[in-house]
């Protein structure tokens, strides 16, 4: 015998309420994610393209430093900035420099030794023999 809906359980009735209120829960859900998302891009965006224009203006300023290091390392600006400075450098004197050449890396211990009395002064320094 058919019952009539009066005497229906109440799970059976609140069964399509709680169905629906879960869809549409979900569909909530997935609306909030997709905008939470889409503000997240446009935040990185955002910041992508203030960072690039940050790399652009440290690069024309790193060209300026580097220009600025190029003029102040020049021999006529050193020049003339110990000559400001009254520091009282000069050129050295022709017997002052002393010019090393390079010697081959050998693992012999006899051309080791010539290696190093290659290294030594013409005049000879102290506790080394002159070169031959």
């Amino acid at each position: 015998m058919a019952r009539n809906r009066k005497h229906q359980s109440a799970a059976v009735r609140l069964g399509p309420a709680f169905k629906v209120l879960l869809i549409c829960s979900l569909i909530t859900a997935f609306g909030v994610g997709y905008v939470w998302q889409k503000d997240q891009l446009n935040d990185l965006s955002r910041r992508k393209v203030e960072l690039e224009k940050r790399l652009g203006r440290l690069r024309v300023r790193n060209s300026q430093v580097y220009g600025q290091l190029m003029q102040l390392q020049s021999p006529h600006a050193l020049e003339a900035r110990v000559k400001e400075l009254g520091l009282g450098l000069v050129e050295p004197a022709v017997n002052q420099i002393v010019r090393l050449t390079d010697a081959p890396l050998t693992s012999s211990a006899g051309s080791l030794a010539r290696a190093e009395r290659q290294y030594a002064r013409e005049e000879g320094a102290p506790g080394r023999e002159p070169n031959p």
